[in-house]
């Protein structure tokens, strides 16, 4: 299998301790991590500040995360937000400080270890998506400045891509940064040029809160502005790569901020982009086929809205981010909602399903989950339909199976090092 995610607990326990995350089955070449706050093993949703991180990595020095929290429930939004280098995933605390920093350390026969650099206190629930060493021959991360005007920028690599994602915080201050407001985006491209954005953005200090959202394909990142009067700030597309760079078109550019986007490119196997809508009933398929090669599964990200038109945000943060390989599904979701006095804060967090939708209230407005892996593409039914006459726009990013012994590769890892077998472990706290 070249592609699985997984779910664990990172722990509380103190900087320096590893944690071994073993229930994946391959040594990972890279991984892409995603918490909300939510901290439990079984599926659950409500009101909830959340405490939200992106983060990945493929070595003890190359990393990257994005982080942000709102509080729900207060008078004047609360909300932080906060990017890094030097970790993978994070927690910030509603009192504006980060409770939680995580490293990445290597890959494992059977998965891949972290370090505690700053001990959590909320004990996030964390999802996983691995990328196997056998058909990802290449992985690394980086970090660039947007033009001051629009146009294009070659980004440095050491090779020719076949599959990237994407961050960004938008205040543009020094890493590792902590700021007022919460605006992250989250995009992915694959070897074609089809790529897809996700952007939510809330802002602190509002008597009324001020939260948007923007989701297209065509767009491998975005920001929202500052201001309370809702519009996009900067817009980016990959088009074109090499063995040397990638180029990206700053097709929007507004204002002085100098925002920095971070990426992981891997090479190897096969990907694609594209998106569906879900359903408002739960007997009609949503069939992505054509592929020309069967899945070993796929990443989902929406807003839980329709597609935005180009530089046309919409009211309400909200995102599901999720997945499924053959064995899983798993989805984290959050949601912040617009002009409201007292703010309207949920999360969720599910382990059968990799799309979420929440209502205002976090209560559960619809979930989808794979119905079949295919030979050309793959299946996906709504487990809970969305309301009459609503369909979630939703971008995926789609991985080729690629066989390989994975049992031969182990025995040979271990007869290197005198051992005759490798168990398959519980992820475990060292």
């Amino acid at each position: 299998m070249s592609y699985k995610t997984v779910s664990f607990n990172i722990g509380t326990a103190v900087a320096g301790t590893n944690v071994d995350v073993e229930t994946v089955g391959f040594p990972c070449r890279a991984v892409v991590l995603v918490a909300n706050g939510r901290t439990g093993s079984v599926d659950a949703n409500g009101a909830a500040t959340y405490q939200q991180s992106i983060g990945f990595a493929n070595s003890s020095t190359s990393r990257r995360y994005v982080a942000r929290m709102s509080e729900n429930g207060v008078l004047s939004s609360n909300v932080m937000g906060g990017d890094g280098s030097d970790a993978c995933i994070a927690a910030i605390s509603t009192g504006g400080a980060y409770v939680g920093k995580a490293d990445f350390v290597s890959s494992l026969p059977l998965g891949f270890r972290l370090v505690i650099d700053q001990q959590f206190t909320p004990n996030l629930r964390v999802t996983a998506h691995c990328f196997d060493e056998a058909t990802f021959t290449q992985a690394e991360t980086g970090i660039f400045t947007e033009r001051a005007t629009p146009g294009n920028l070659n980004v440095p690599t050491s090779f020719e891509f076949d599959h990237l994602f994407m961050v960004g915080e938008a205040s543009g201050a020094a890493q590792p940064s902590l700021n007022v407001n919460g605006r992250i985006c989250f995009g992915f491209c694959d070897a074609t040029f089809n790529q897809a954005v996700w952007m939510g953005g809330s802002l602190d200090g509002q008597a009324t809160s001020s939260t948007g959202g923007y989701c297209r394909m065509g767009e491998v990142a975005a920001h929202r502005t500052n201001s309370t009067t809702l519009s996009i700030n900067s817009r980016l597309a990959i088009t074109a790569k090499s063995a040397t760079n990638f180029s990206v078109n700053n097709i929007q550019v507004v204002g002085t901020a100098a925002r920095q986007y971070m990426f992981l490119i891997l090479k190897g196997g096969r990907s694609i982009v594209g998106s569906l809508l879900t359903e408002d009933d739960t007997i009609t398929p949503m069939v992505e086929s054509g592929f020309g090669w069967t899945p070993a599964g796929a990443m989902f990200v929406s807003g839980s809205e329709p597609e935005d038109a180009a530089d046309t945000p919409h009211t309400k943060d909200e995102m599901s981010l999720g997945g499924f390989d053959a064995a899983s599904d798993l989805c984290h979701s959050q949601r912040d909602d617009n002009e409201e006095a007292t703010t309207e804060v949920s999360t969720g967090i599910d382990f059968n399903d990799c799309y979420m939708n929440l209502d205002n209230a976090g209560a559960l407005d619809a979930t989808m989950r794979k119905q079949t892996i295919d030979s050309g593409g793959f299946t996906t039914i709504m487990s809970n339909a969305e309301n009459p006459g609503f369909s979630a726009f939703t971008p995926y990013m789609a991985f080729e199976e690629v066989s390989t012994d994975i049992g031969a590769r182990y025995m040979q890892l271990g007869s290197n090092f005198g051992i005759s077998t490798f168990g398959q472990g519980a992820g475990r706290i060292n």
